[in-house]
Formats: structure tokens, sequence, C-alpha cells
């Protein structure tokens, strides 16, 4: 959800939501500044541009969601569950296009969406129907597919340093 809350932490949301924005985004910035990321977006940088790195970002998830035993505790359904029933406690102090998303979110169940290609395609096309200019990118699915071994094996590299990263 902090993919849809804009702008500067002034005050507005509360502290536990602002802070979960805060480590969203120190998230994103370290995997995209990673240099297996960088490596992972060049095949797919000449196709798809500054959206090649929106694509490794979501092949990430399908990678989380495909191997949450290693990475993950529980199930991932319960893990989903519990994410669903924080999003429902904050939805009245979330800013109305947020909690808007995070309805479908809820009702679409996103997060268990992105453990198959076919689900990467569909929640490609939502992030595509957000953008000011039409760009197919459930389309990316083919060209990202092929790759799967090679983002598998950067995620696994990677993910681990995130949460250290985040953990320091």
């Amino acid at each position: 959800m902090a993919d849809w809350i804009k702008g500067p932490m002034d005050g507005g949301l509360p502290s536990e939501i602002a802070d979960g924005v805060r480590r969203h985004r120190k998230t994103d910035a370290f995997i995209d500044a990673h240099p297996i990321t960088s490596q992972l977006k060049r095949p797919l940088r000449d196709r798809w541009g500054r959206y090649s790195g929106v694509l490794v970002d979501m092949a990430y998830d399908f990678c989380l969601a495909n191997d949450w035993k290693t990475f993950g505790s529980g199930t991932l359904e319960g893990f989903v569950g519990d994410v669903h029933g924080m999003i429902r406690r904050f939805l009245p102090l979330l800013p109305p296009s947020t909690a808007e998303v995070a309805r479908h979110m809820i009702t679409g169940e996103w997060i268990l969406a992105c453990r198959s290609w076919e689900g990467m395609g569909i929640a490609l096309g939502r992030i595509a129907e957000r953008l000011r200019r039409p760009v197919p990118l459930e389309k990316a699915v083919a060209d990202l597919q092929p790759l799967e071994t090679p983002i598998l094996a950067g995620f696994r590299s990677v993910f681990p340093e995130v949460v250290h990263h985040l953990r320091s």
C-alpha cells in the first residue's frame, strides 16, 4: 500500500502507517540500487525502459510467494490473512484513494495472485491502469518467464541482504 501513498511523511498519517511507508521506501530504494537487480533489469530495458525496475520488483514478489517456506514464517495464506486484518484495521485512517486500492487488494487477493505467472500478468495490468500513458505491462510476463531462473537466483541473494539492511 505504500506505493499509493505519495509525498513526504509530514504527520498526516498515523505513526504506524508512516513508519511502514518509510520501511517500504527504504526497501524499494535498497533493492532498486542493488547490483543484482540492475543486472536483472538489463534484458528488459530495451522493450520496457524505465518500467524494467517495476518488472523485476514484481518478479521478486513472485519469487517470495513461491519460496515462502524459505523466507517467510508460517504459511503464505496465514501471512496474507494477517496483512488483510491489519489493512482493515487501518482503512479508516488511510487517504481515500489508498483505502480504495486496499479494499481491491483484499478482495482480489493480490498477494496470493503473485504465485503464478497468470496472476503476475493481472497484477501488472493493474499497475498499468494507474499509469498516465498506456503501457501494456501485462505482456511483460512473456519476457519475465524465460528469466525465472536468474531472477530466482538474484532474489535469493538480494532478499537476505534486504532483511539485514532493514534491521541495521
